[in-house]
């Protein structure tokens, strides 16, 4: 169980890093919100999407 639990804590961390990167990118996005909302919409969708699975 020793190695299973490390193969969860390393999955945990990895989805943290990935849920502090795309935090990151959506800020980013603000400023296309004007000229680009199809893109905006997109990545809302995207973003619910990650957020169903615990991203």
């Amino acid at each position: 169980t020793l190695g299973n639990t490390n193969g969860e804590a390393a999955v945990d961390g990895e989805a943290g890093l990935l849920a502090e990167k795309w935090r990151e990118l959506k800020e980013n996005l603000t400023d296309w919100e004007e000229e680009h909302p199809s893109v905006v919409l997109a990545v809302g969708r995207i973003s619910d999407s990650l957020a169903v699975v615990g991203l």
